[in-house]
């Protein structure tokens, strides 16, 4: 690894450099604000002083137009234990807000002409280079698209005091690169080791270059630090269902720890509405990944998000979104309209913030522009056509997703039953050859939800490859695949079992993850573990494994998080099971 996973705690240091846009109000108090959208205050200040009631102690919200600030406050507590404000100086983890100062770096040296970033980097090690591919340029491992494994996940986020794990990560490629968008901390690790070693030999380090930019960004005007990297003293306590989940830092510092108050957002963000954002943002605003055959409608920039909307008049819209545990930063840019909105919360309830940011923007839009807000319920299209260079066929028997094995039943009416989670669904087959579904309370009575009801599913080939895929708010996404590997033999039989955490930390007992078990159903081996949830009680996903080699299983199917490696491991009768750092011990 380039970098250290523990770091003391760092302050930025100002000095001279051209001032940031500044909120053209005062801001004391925590819910200073200006507006110069008195309707738009009226509808969201009542709906944001209720959900800091409920689960979510403080939320902070901005709309930036045109580069001006045009509405920013804060509501709640930052600490409702001591009764500290959360105001818009506030600091929270802005979690995968983080890598847009290294893509900033990185698209700067490459615009200077001293850094490659679409060149195959030829001297990876021989585990991240996937047979008869090419190697993966530094642009796909900037973007996501390297193939490479996730990373370790054990202690990512972890208590500041605490000190670092020092067992290095495992790294291999599970997939030839450029096909899909799937995260991988290890991608960014070889990233950073090949802009940091580019400016070490212009005398400089990739963490004085993000400094550098952290300062741009600031401007001297800023009083106090308001985005930096580490351990903030003054953060906001994180929440999760309401409750109070303790301190924590991400380990990898440059990629993911980067905090910020809603000052700080605005002034890392105000450019992506001016008029002309500069030549590092429009870089970065570019459709990197138009070669990946299976992102379909998926297009992404350099740590953003990019959604054409099906609206008329929208245009393309930038997605930001953060989600460090116990915390929310989302942004979105109507890039067309110059108009930002900014959500952070010190909470990460779904159901109170899930629909607050689209909201937001969909009444700027509506004020300044006359644009409809977003139908709550659209109408599913009378017909959906599968992406170019598939061939549609009919389901298989089970596939491998992100969320477990997807097990297929098939009807009489030409539908079929699935299980996903442990729990049972009906899909209903379309004129157009989609699936539209529903979830069977108690095995048999359906139901309709909301994202159900927006939901297709369908099936289709490419290559060797049965994908399995999503229509979801009129765009396609894969979920995952038939099985192509090795079904473990019967020998894998004498590892089944129930097995404990045995090195739990402050991600596994937020999510309350404790065990796991290998179990042989039907001719499959699969991994069941167990996530608590709010209204189904239980969640318990059915991982599809494959064999991989003698000391190791992996996940099965070809999509995003698919691939992953299981190590197994003896030491005389006792058996254990390591994926991504966490240890798993059998009883």
């Amino acid at each position: 690894m380039l970098l250290a996973t523990c770091w003391p705690t760092w302050v930025l240091a100002l000095s001279p450099c051209p001032p940031a846009p500044a909120i053209r109000a005062p801001v004391e108090g925590a819910e200073a604000s200006v507006s110069a959208l008195p309707d738009l205050q009226a509808e969201f200040v009542p709906r944001l002083r209720k959900l800091v009631r409920g689960d979510v102690p403080g939320v902070a919200v901005a709309v930036i137009e045109s580069g001006r600030v045009s509405w920013a406050q804060a509501f709640g507590e930052a600490d409702p234990q001591s009764d500290r404000a959360f105001d818009i100086d506030t600091p929270i983890p802005l979690g995968r807000w983080s890598e847009l100062l290294l893509h900033q770096v990185a698209v700067a040296l490459a615009q200077a002409n001293q850094l490659a970033l679409d060149e195959p980097l030829s001297d990876l090690p021989a585990d991240l280079r996937w047979p008869d591919s090419p190697a993966p340029s530094l642009r796909q491992l900037l973007s996501h698209h390297s193939g490479f494994n996730g990373g370790r996940l054990h202690g990512l986020y972890a208590d500041p005091s605490q000190p670092a794990p020092t067992v290095a990560p495992e790294q291999y490629a599970v997939r030839p690169p450029g096909w899909l968008e799937s995260y991988s901390l290890v991608g960014l690790q070889q990233a950073m080791s090949r802009i940091d070693l580019s400016l070490q030999e212009q005398g400089s380090s990739l963490e004085s270059a993000i400094a550098g930019r952290l300062q741009q960004i600031l401007g001297k005007d800023c009083q106090r630090p308001s985005l930096g990297h580490g351990n903030h003293p003054q953060l906001a306590v994180g929440h999760r269902e309401g409750d109070a989940l303790p301190r924590m830092i991400a380990r990898e510092r440059l990629p993911l720890s980067l905090h910020g108050s809603l000052r700080g957002a605005i002034a890392l963000l105000s450019p992506l509405t001016d008029a002309d954002p500069g030549p590092i943002w429009t870089a970065m605003l570019a459709v990197q990944n138009a070669d990946a055959a299976l992102d379909f409608d998926r297009r992404v920039g350099l740590g953003l998000d990019l959604v054409d909307s099906q609206r008329p008049r929208v245009g393309r819209v930038a997605l930001l979104f953060g989600a460090a545990p116990g915390y929310r930063a989302e942004a979105r840019i109507a890039l067309e309209h110059r108009l930002a909105v900014i959500v952070l919360a010190n909470g990460s309830d779904e159901d109170s913030l899930g629909e607050l940011p689209g909201d937001l923007l969909d009444a700027v839009l509506e004020a300044r522009l006359g644009i409809p807000r977003r139908d709550r319920e659209p109408e599913l299209p009378a017909a959906v056509a599968y992406p170019a260079g598939l061939t549609p066929t009919n389901f298989a028997d089970r596939y491998a997703t992100p969320f477990g094995r997807l097990r297929v039943e098939s009807r009489f009416d030409g539908g079929f039953d699935f299980e996903l989670f442990g729990r049972g669904f009906r899909a209903r087959r379309r004129a157009d050859g989609w699936y539209g579904i529903s979830y069977r309370l108690w095995g048999f009575i359906p139901l309709n939800f909301k994202i159900f009801e927006q939901t297709l599913l369908g099936n289709a080939r490419r290559g060797e490859h049965e994908l399995l895929l999503a229509h979801l708010y009129g765009r396609t996404l894969l979920l995952g695949s038939t099985p192509t590997g090795t079904t473990p033999s019967v020998e894998m039989d004498s590892w089944l079992g129930d097995y404990r955490l045995q090195n739990p930390d402050l991600l596994t007992r937020s999510l309350k993850i404790e065990r796991l078990i290998l179990l042989r159903e039907n001719a499959d081996l699969v991994l069941e573990y167990h996530l608590p949830a709010p209204f189904l009680q239980t969640l318990k996903p059915r991982v599809l494994l494959e064999t991989a080699d003698p000391r190791h299983l992996r996940v099965a199917g070809l999509g995003p998080l698919l691939g992953e490696r299981l190590r197994l491991q003896q030491s005389g009768d006792q058996r254990s099971v390591e994926y991504a750092g966490y240890r798993f011990v059998r009883q």
